[in-house]
C-alpha cells in the first residue's frame, strides 16, 4: 500500500513510518521543512498526484501550555488540517486515521471514558483536538484514535524529561492527583497498523492497560533505570500551569480489544521494555 504519514518526523510519526516500511508499504512522509500542512493546496496537489491508499494524521500542535496563548495556530494544525485531510480522503475515497487525545475530556468522570462519551475539554489544546475529531468525521471512511501520556525514544516527552532531571537533582516533586494511562509509542504503532485492514470506522481508544498517576509513572521508570533520586508526591495546585489538565482521563479500551482482536500490554510491562531499549 501507499500510505501517507503526516508529522513524519515526530515521536509517533517517525516510528509509524519506519514500521510501515518494514512491513513492506510505501510511505509518503509529510513534515517540515519539505511540506507544510498549513500550505494545504500544495499538500493536496501532491497527494492527488500520488494517489495514496490510506492517510495517518500524526501531525499536531502538542505544547499544551503554549496552546493557551497561540490558540489560533493550534486550531489551524489540530482542527482545520484534520478537516482538510478528511475532505481530501473523501475525494480520494480512502480511509483517514486521526490521532487524538484524552485531553478532549474534562476529567470529572469516575470511570474510564468510552469512545462514545462526549468531549468536554478544559484547555485550548483539548478544544482544538476535539474540533479536529469533529471535522475528521466528515470523511466517510474515518478512524479517530485517542491516546494519552505518550512516550518513546524519539522526541521530547515526560519520561526523558524526568530521567534528565534525576541526573542533576536529589529529589523530584511530581504530581500525584492526575490519573491516566501511559502509552509506549511502539505499542500504539502496532495497533495503528491493524487499522489498515479494518472496515469498522469510528472512534477508538489506545493506551497501555491499567492506570496510574504521573508520580507513580515516574517512580516506576526511575526504579527500572536504577536512579536513586527520591520522588515526592505533590498536588497539581503546587505547580500551576497555564492550561488546565483533566484530573482523571483513563480511556476505556474494550472496543479496541474487541474490534482489533488484540491483547494490550500493561503499562508497567511497556515501561520495562522502553527502559531496556534505551540502554
Amino acid at each position: 500500500m501507499k500510505i501517507v504519514v503526516t508529522g513524519s518526523r515526530g515521536m509517533l510519526g517517525s516510528v509509524l513510518a519506519a514500521r510501515l516500511i518494514t512491513a513492506g508499504h510505501a510511505v509518503l512522509p509529510i513534515d517540515l521543512p519539505e511540506r507544510d500542512l498549513l500550505d494545504f493546496p500544495a499538500v493536496a496537489a501532491y497527494l492527488h498526484a500520488q494517489r495514496p491508499d490510506f492517510i495517518y494524521n500524526c501531525a499536531a500542535f502538542t505544547n499544551v501550555d503554549l496552546c493557551e496563548t497561540e490558540e489560533a495556530k493550534a486550531r489551524a494544525v489540530n482542527a482545520l488540517v484534520p478537516g482538510q485531510l478528511a475532505d481530501l480522503a473523501a475525494e480520494l475515497d480512502i480511509p483517514v486515521l486521526q490521532i487524538s487525545t484524552d485531553y478532549v475530556f474534562s476529567g470529572s468522570g469516575i470511570r474510564p471514558y468510552l469512545p462514545e462519551d462526549l468531549p468536554a475539554p478544559l484547555s485550548a489544546y483539548g478544544r482544538t483536538k476535539a474540533e479536529g475529531e469533529a471535522l475528521a468525521q466528515k470523511a466517510p471512511r474515518h478512524f479517530i484514535v485517542r491516546t494519552a501520556w505518550l512516550y518513546g525514544h524519539n522526541g521530547k516527552n515526560f519520561v526523558e524529561t524526568i530521567i534528565a532531571l534525576a541526573k542533576t537533582k536529589p529529589e523530584l516533586k511530581i504530581v500525584d492527583d492526575q490519573r491516566g494511562a501511559p502509552t509506549f509509542v511502539d505499542d500504539l504503532v502496532e495497533s495503528l497498523l491493524l487499522f489498515l485492514e479494518c472496515s469498522e470506522y469510528g472512534i477508538y481508544h489506545f493506551t497501555n492497560s491499567g492506570e496510574t498517576t504521573w508520580c507513580g509513572f515516574a517512580k516506576e521508570f526511575l526504579r527500572l533505570t536504577g536512579s536513586g533520586v527520591r520522588v515526592l508526591p505533590c498536588a497539581t495546585a503546587e505547580f500551576p500551569r497555564p492550561a488546565r489538565r483533566p484530573a482523571y482521563s483513563v480511556l476505556d479500551l474494550d472496543k479496541t480489544r474487541s474490534m482489533l482482536k488484540i491483547k494490550i500490554p500493561d503499562w508497567p510491562d511497556a515501561v520495562a521494555r522502553y527502559c531496556k531499549g534505551r540502554r
